[in-house]
């Protein structure tokens, strides 16, 4: 182990990178072989990813991207609970329009979170809810993603079924959805899937229900695990070539993509 500062890095900079080599040098923790975790990892960043398959191809790590993303999503220790906001069926979580003045409804925004926290070279962004880039697996990566930055109170979904989700994309493309019941960075992603045979262009309404989610972690199932309803504090949409336990994604093509997200409703 060996510590990595400079005078232009805050606390949270160095910790955060020194986080990822320090586990980049931990020997991994074996899971159930070709398929899920034997049983939920108390460390999972010190655990073997799905994400983190072989390969030959190797390219420049950029740390200060790493930083960057990673820096948005860490929640700051606060005092007591904060009260979970009740939400109910057709509240809207986040809209496109709040972009062009038209609403003001939105409990969040989303950031880029890509494999290069992990080490990887892909890259997206998101712009007024368009969100592209281009997908590599050099540095055995291969997948981008969009996540939440964080809530100053939980969402309590008690009185509803799911995530409402409706936006425009690329033909014969799978993508993932992902709700968090907890702030710990790589915790426990309550999983989805959608896409597929659409035309290019056409906008797409998908709902996903919280009861039928998949618990993951770095793509592999985690056994025992209840959706905590009353206590959603992310969401997550994830472009990846791995889907569950090993899986290939059959709609994954490396290179550039793109999604629109139009809004993101409770129902």
């Amino acid at each position: 182990f060996f510590f990595f500062c400079t005078s232009k890095m805050t606390s949270q900079s160095a910790f955060l990178l020194n986080l990822f080599l320090w586990s980049s040098l931990v020997a991994s923790i074996n899971a159930l072989a070709g398929g899920g975790w034997q049983s939920r990892p108390v460390i999972p960043e010190l655990a073997k990813s799905s994400e983190e398959s072989p390969t030959n191809k190797r390219q420049k790590w950029d740390a200060m991207r790493f930083l960057s993303q990673s820096s948005k999503f860490v929640s700051m220790p606060k005092l007591g609970s904060p009260n979970p906001t009740k939400v109910q069926p057709g509240d809207i979580l986040w809209d496109k329009s709040s972009f062009r003045g038209q609403a003001k409804n939105n409990k969040f925004t989303f950031a880029p979170l890509d494999d290069v926290v992990m080490g990887g070279v892909s890259s997206s962004t998101f712009v007024d809810g368009t969100w592209n880039g281009v997908v590599s697996d050099s540095n055995s990566g291969g997948f981008v993603g969009i996540r939440s930055t964080p809530m100053p109170t939980p969402l309590d979904f008690s009185d509803c079924k799911g995530v409402q989700l409706r936006f425009k994309g690329e033909r014969n493309k799978l993508f993932k959805f992902v709700v968090r019941d907890s702030t710990d960075f790589n915790g426990v992603c309550w999983t989805s899937t959608f896409g597929g045979d659409f035309r290019l262009g056409d906008e797409c309404t998908v709902k996903i229900p919280l009861d039928k989610m998949i618990p993951t972690i770095f793509a592999r199932t985690v056994p025992n695990q209840t959706i905590g309803r009353n206590n959603i504090v992310g969401f997550q949409l994830v472009y990846s070539k791995f889907l569950f336990d090993e899986e290939l994604n059959p709609k994954f093509e490396l290179g550039d993509f793109d999604l629109e997200v139009l809004d993101l409703r409770a129902y």
